[in-house]
């Protein structure tokens, strides 16, 4: 029987060939693989160029139940690969500079009118997270300056118009400082912070003033703030100003070289381990333990109050191999003194490599909260109580200067590392914290029952912080003073 003719097609001649043809077989494939050839189907290009099996592809539409599988040439340009050949497939979207200048921008704009969507869109779950930082962070502007909202100033006179933004160039608490020492100057030369004479007229008062200073005992950082809270709130007469003042700046570097009838000296690490376990003792051993982180990170006291578990960062065989304590996040309001954010200083001096079970164990309470709970004052007068009953005159600020010096004494960091560990700015700042030579003096200070608790404490000094082992009592304990002459801090 002789085979039957197909039926005829209406058409052209064109399509009733391309209905004698037979359909596309398609090989075997799994249902994993039949979706995603049908999720292929709907899917747009990449700007990185993308395998011929991820190509666009369509049914087309013409050939009913025989349809085959047919690459739409509109999906990828004739000559694919390269990222410009790609770009020039995607109609809606120029590289910045082309076109007349349309960029990105202006093409989805182009689109949004034409009622067109653009060929590649964000993906929702970073799009939602860039919205939601965005709104954070307008969210913490606005509020910080609703809190200044009515204020006219820091001194709070209606004539000083400061803006949010200078306030926020320096913090409350220097702002304070700055409004009692102009305040006092105020009360002394009889005039108001808000009208202050002329610079010819206020210059030979602040000299005045400032040389009578010295001779009451006063430091020369008085003289420092008085001059830098005249320029805060007049800033005219700062170096940048018309209204200069050199007289008073010229008396201010005098001040600063007379000599000091007080400085800081830094401590050797066994008076340090004596104080974390004199605090253990007096039932402060988490406060014992950030006390040698105090002095390992260089921190300051307020930073060191202010640790959370989230501030200890665990080491990791694929960044740093060591602990490491995060000052101030990015995410959070808090700034340091200098205002920077992010600050992450590694534990890795070695002096006590058992501290990492401790940082393991702060790190797993999960808490926002600082450690302590305790106020400065708080933290000061248990400081000083644990001082006295070893035998030292130690303040808390020691250790900034303690752990430099330490550093740099054994040649375990350059100046630059210590300047990079201790956030400063300047290398004269190192240079006055940094006083190695001065850590022998230190210890010759120390009486011979002191000494030879420090080296005591200093060998248990692991076992009472992570076993909670008795802690040797001190030579002083009980005492109102210690009864030294000259002192370790002195």
């Amino acid at each position: 029987m002789p085979p039957t003719r197909p039926p005829a097609v209406p058409g052209s001649a064109r399509r009733r060939a391309l209905s004698r043809e037979p359909a596309a077989a398609l090989p075997a494939a799994s249902p994993t693989k039949r979706r995603a050839r049908t999720l292929g189907a709907g899917s747009r290009p990449s700007l990185i160029g993308a395998p011929p099996a991820r190509r666009a592809r369509t049914l087309d539409p013409r050939h009913g139940l025989n349809a085959r599988l047919v690459v739409h040439p509109s999906a990828v340009p004739a000559r694919a690969g390269t990222l410009q050949d790609l770009l020039d497939a995607e109609p809606n979207r120029q590289l910045p500079g082309r076109g007349g200048g349309r960029g990105p921008e202006a093409a989805e704009d182009a689109a949004s009118a034409s009622g067109e969507s653009s060929d590649v869109e964000e993906p929702k779950a970073v799009s939602a997270c860039v919205r939601r930082l965005e709104s954070r962070g307008k969210a913490r502007v606005r509020k910080a300056m609703g809190e200044l909202d009515g204020e006219q100033g820091a001194a709070g006179g209606s004539k000083l118009a400061i803006s949010y933004l200078e306030r926020r160039s320096v913090r409350k608490a220097t702002v304070e400082t700055y409004r009692q020492c102009v305040l006092v100057f105020c009360v002394w030369a009889h005039c108001s912070i808000e009208c202050l004479p002329l610079p010819g007229e206020l210059d030979a008062p602040l000299v005045e003033c400032m040389n009578l200073e010295p001779l009451k005992g006063v430091k020369s950082w008085r003289g420092e703030k008085l001059l830098a809270g005249i320029v805060f709130f007049h800033p005219d007469h700062g170096r940048l100003g018309g209204l200069y003042l050199p007289r008073s700046l010229r008396c201010l570097k005098g001040w600063k070289k007379l000599p000091s009838s007080r400085s800081r000296k830094p401590l050797v690490f066994a008076i340090w381990a004596a104080l974390a376990v004199e605090l253990c003792r007096l039932g402060a051993p988490l406060l014992g333990a950030l006390v040698l982180v105090m002095v390992e990170c260089y921190l300051r006291s307020g930073e060191m109050l202010g640790l959370t578990s989230g501030s200890f960062l665990a080491p990791s065989e694929h960044a740093a191999q060591n602990w490491a304590v995060w000052l101030f996040p990015e995410s959070g309001a808090a700034r340091s003194k200098v205002g920077s954010a992010d600050d992450a200083i590694p534990c890795d001096s070695g002096r006590c490599p058992w501290t990492s079970h401790i940082f393991r164990a702060l790190k797993d309470r999960r808490s926002s909260q600082p450690l302590l709970g305790l106020s400065y004052p708080q933290f000061l007068g248990l400081f000083r109580k644990a001082a006295l009953n070893i035998g030292v005159n130690a303040v808390p600020y020691q250790g900034r200067h303690s752990g430099a010096s330490l550093d740099r004494a054994t040649n375990r960091l350059s100046q630059e590392e210590v300047q990079k560990r201790g956030r400063w700015a300047a290398m004269t700042s190192v240079k006055r914290y940094e006083k190695s030579g001065r850590l022998n003096e230190s210890r010759e200070c120390l009486s011979d029952e002191t000494k030879a608790h420090c080296v005591t404490a200093s060998r248990q000094l692991e076992d009472v912080l992570l076993l909670g082992r008795a802690a040797a009592i001190p030579p002083f304990a009980g005492r109102a003073s210690s009864g030294l002459g000259p002192s370790a801090g002195s």
